[in-house]
């Protein structure tokens, strides 16, 4: 059973190909002309367009419903700024804010009141939270993950995540275990994978969580990785042997869990 896979081992045993983000990634680096970490053009080799993340809080280009792709948080403040002007002439000078502030700055010295970072994501829901990485962290193969709320302040960006990798971790991981959009189920059935669902249930025909574990020899100690993007912890493992990915969480109050198997795979309990 292997527990640690990185993000990008998993896409690859899903059946994702490398070749996906090229075109995606050249677009991006020719419209903002600025570096890009390596675990982002990495994980984006692999995801970008990718449906399996039509839902998700990442931006991977084609999305659902529209086009979604990383712009800097500058050329957000400045389309706001426009939007602001008129506004701004009745409203009194104590109550224009940080925006109205940057609005008598040059750009170059922006700075001095907030970072400027790439956007690569929001949450998908609302999209309240913005995700982002500090542009001077872009040229670190592995920087750090913050988030602001934007509709609170847009000037106060908080840690989401140590790495970046981590982040793809999670965001992988909540799209997997369908935690708000059934997505995955559909989108992976083109790779040749079906969902089969255990929790905890009375009926005495039904199979539990716990009783898939167990079957399985899988360890709840070796599963839970922190993802602090997520609702609660939740959990990827996979054993090669039989082709089959375990997600879920095994939290007490509402423990759930999905196999993801091969469609020519044997199913998980085969008397059931």
């Amino acid at each position: 059973m292997l527990y640690q896979q990185s993000a990008i081992d998993v896409l690859k045993t899903l059946g994702f190909s490398s070749d996906n983000g090229t075109e995606f990634l050249n677009k991006i680096r020719e419209t903002l002309q600025l570096p890009l970490p390596q675990a982002y053009t990495d994980f984006m080799a692999y995801a970008a367009n990718a449906p399996l993340f039509g839902t998700s809080d990442l931006w991977v280009g084609q999305m659902v419903p529209s086009l979604m792709e990383p712009y800097t948080l500058y050329s957000l403040l400045q389309e706001e700024i426009e939007e602001w002007q008129e506004t701004w002439e009745e409203e009194e000078e104590e109550r224009k804010g940080v925006l109205y502030e940057l609005s008598q700055r040059s750009e170059a010295d922006w700075p001095e009141l907030m970072e400027n970072f790439l956007i690569i994501g929001s949450d998908y829901a609302a999209g309240i939270a913005l995700i982002g990485i500090r542009i001077q962290d872009l040229s670190q193969p592995d920087p750090a993950v913050y988030w602001c709320n934007q509709d609170v302040d847009i000037s106060k960006w908080y840690r989401l995540e140590e790495h970046l990798s981590e982040f793809f971790f999670s965001i992988l991981t909540k799209v997997l275990v369908c935690i708000d959009y059934d997505t995955a189920e559909s989108a992976l059935e083109e790779y040749g994978w079906e969902y089969e669902e255990y929790f905890d249930s009375e009926a005495d025909d039904w199979v539990s969580s716990d009783e898939v574990l167990e079957h399985y020899g899988i360890q709840k100690s070796q599963l839970n990785r922190p993802c602090k993007w997520n609702e609660r912890p939740a959990f990827i493992c996979y054993d090669e042997e039989k082709s089959i990915f375990f997600v879920g969480s095994h939290d007490e109050d509402e423990p759930f869990l999905y196999a993801i198997r091969r469609h020519d795979a044997a199913p998980v309990f085969p008397d059931m």
